[in-house]
């Protein structure tokens, strides 16, 4: 009996120990970005969602975000990936999508991103619904910071 017992105390203080030496982690911290950031992100361009009135509505679009990312730090920085989402709901609703990049910025200096995304209409527009959606853009860094900013994109009215 006590021989099982030490036996398992053994494998016990080996997985611990394994699984603590098996990979260096690296700290991950998401920040709300804002004025005063190592990095400021700009939507720079977008391709328009169209909400329609008629035929065609049930089609998934193509989006294209541009973001212009700026390294405000005194070291390069190395943006990993960005990763666009809806946040709240509109007749227009967006698939979550994001690109990789493993880009380097040196310090002040802007690189330009772009990442495609998938919109569907939900339902027929309305008179009255909201000319825009609220997107966010999670840009992550290879030092583990990442940084979650917030856009308005206006949505078009087609008839047809």
């Amino acid at each position: 009996m006590m021989r099982k017992l030490s036996m398992a105390v053994v494998f016990f203080v080996a997985f611990f120990l394994g699984a603590c030496s098996s990979t260096p982690g690296i700290e991950k911290r998401t920040i709300e970005g804002g004025p005063g950031d190592p990095i400021e992100v700009s939507l720079i361009g977008a391709s328009q969602p169209m909400m329609m009135f008629s035929r065609g509505s049930e089609l998934p679009q193509q989006v294209n975000f541009q973001f212009e990312v700026s390294n405000n730090s005194d070291g390069p920085l190395t943006v990993q990936r960005i990763q666009v989402y809806q946040h709240g709901s509109a007749p227009i609703q967006l698939e979550s999508a994001q690109g990789g990049f493993d880009t380097t910025i040196d310090p002040g200096h802007d690189q330009t991103f772009t990442v495609n995304a998938t919109a569907r209409q939900m339902r027929p527009a309305r008179q009255g619904d909201e000319a825009s959606i609220i997107i966010r853009a999670d840009v992550a860094l290879t030092n583990g910071d990442s940084y979650v900013y917030t856009f308005s994109v206006p949505i078009g009215l087609s008839v047809q």
